[in-house]
């Protein structure tokens, strides 16, 4: 409205923006004719520039029904601003349960994943341990046909037990089976 208001109070600046910046195609004479007219028709020093009469637009509406230009006369009650009318917030619910459905589902999911997340790092912490815990012999061993002695990497022989306890993090025991019995 305050732009109303200003072009009505400084009808001269408004020609002359009008005429520089958006349209010579009409002359600054025609521009003030418009505005004159214009005046006239808002009658701004009678009906204050905002106010808005039903009864005023429901005559517009069955005048322009009467000339033909609708077809029918239409319900002014929805272009006039009422605040205490009540507004259907139905939608606007139904939107919001929605949002928060979905927000639900991330959520879940979210958690979901994060649960997941966890269990994975433990199985991960667990296998890293157990690899740490085992150590492996590869490659040739080479040991005696005869006394079943291993060769170590200084050129010594050792025991089996010995070699396979400093190469791996076995114990052994010692018992006699049940065909080496008789011998002993």
């Amino acid at each position: 409205m305050r732009g109303w208001r200003y072009a009505l109070e400084h009808t001269e600046e408004m020609v002359e923006l009008i005429y520089s910046h958006y349209s010579d195609r009409q002359s600054r004479e025609h521009l003030r004719y418009e505005a004159a007219e214009m005046r006239k028709l808002i009658l701004p020093d009678v009906v204050e520039l905002g106010y808005l009469n039903p009864g005023r637009w429901r005559h517009i509406a069955d005048m322009f029904t009467r000339l033909g230009m609708l077809r029918e006369s239409l319900p002014v009650d929805d272009l006039i601003y009422a605040p205490d009318r009540e507004v259907d917030m139905s939608r606007l619910y139904l939107a919001l349960a929605v949002a928060l459905g979905v927000i639900g589902v991330l959520v879940a999911v979210i958690w979901r994943f994060a649960q997941l997340h966890r269990r994975l790092k433990d199985q991960t912490a667990s296998l890293e341990v157990a690899l740490s815990e085992i150590k492996e012999l590869r490659g040739i061993i080479p040991i005696c046909a005869g006394c079943k002695k291993i060769r170590s990497d200084d050129g010594y022989w050792d025991q089996v037990e010995i070699s396979i306890e400093r190469h791996t993090r076995a114990e052994f025991t010692h018992g006699i089976c049940e065909d080496c019995m008789p011998r002993y």
